[in-house]
């Protein structure tokens, strides 16, 4: 509680004349798509249909667990797979229900918490990408959602998450800060984190191009970085099993010195 009292460090960048605070990906989703701008979505589908054919995975029914702007489910769609995909944020939501309507194989997108999944039985794969593990602030709350992947999921059925490690978050994102345009949009970023509690911050100005200084609307995310033994430890102690740790994008084992950590489980 008492991080979430302090005044936002990225006052000491630019303070605007008038701020509002809003919540996480609200005024965010307008531009998220050209804040990620940098990110490879389809190196990240074609990583994940990798991985999951090496566990037995063919096709069927696929659900992003916190989908965003629909990304990945753009690039994932078609083969055999037909997909879905939830998010906590109805902007996002609304967003990767235009961009994926058309899509083959699309079956829609909704709201939804993580921990208290809306669906039972009958899917062949789950995702949850992009560290969107990490807004959970602790182990507990894992083992939560991996339980209610475990009940999604057929028997046999997949589930691809990743995690940031601190590693990554000591690197390059502690004192990250930047500035640009989206459109009539223009927004600042400041990332810090904090290694003896785990707590990494993502603070957002975001407000008309030009106008940042006079008027801004401020979101303040958070995200927990675990160590990987505590992440482990709780998949063990869900219903899944751990078929594989990946380092990154690739075939080698994750470790603390990796950046990204992918797991592959699966529902016996």
């Amino acid at each position: 509680m008492k991080a979430e009292s302090q005044e936002p460090r990225i006052f000491q960048f630019l303070r605007p004349e008038s701020v509002k605070p809003v919540a996480p990906y609200s005024a965010l989703a307008e531009i998220y798509d050209d804040v990620m701008r940098h990110v490879n979505y389809g190196r990240w589908a074609s990583y994940v249909r990798k991985i999951a054919k090496g566990a037995g995975f063919r096709g069927g029914r696929v659900l992003d667990v916190a989908c965003g702007t629909g990304n990945f489910l753009a690039e994932f769609t078609g083969r055999g797979r037909v997909v879905a995909g939830c998010d906590y944020s109805l902007p996002m939501v609304a967003i990767a229900r235009r961009k994926l309507r058309q899509k083959s194989g699309f079956l829609g997108c909704w709201s939804g918490d993580m921990r208290r999944l809306a669906v039972r039985g009958g899917w062949d794969m789950l995702v949850c990408l992009y560290d969107s593990i990490n807004y959970l602030p602790d182990a507990n709350e894992y083992r939560k959602f991996f339980i209610e992947a475990a009940e999604a999921l057929r028997s046999g059925g997949i589930l691809v998450f990743d995690v940031c490690t601190i590693q990554n978050s000591v690197i390059n994102f502690d004192g990250y800060r930047e500035r640009s345009f989206s459109g009539d949009k223009e927004y600042l970023r400041f990332s810090y984190f904090d290694r003896y509690t785990g707590l990494q911050v993502n603070e957002f100005l975001i407000g008309q191009r030009g106008e940042l200084e006079r008027e801004a609307l401020l979101e303040v995310h958070r995200q927990w970085i675990r160590p990987l033994d505590e992440v482990t430890d709780a998949v063990e102690r869900s219903p899944l099993e751990i078929v594989q740790i990946y380092d990154g994008f690739t075939n080698r084992p994750g470790s603390e010195a990796s950046w990204r950590v992918h797991y592959l489980c699966r529902k016996p």
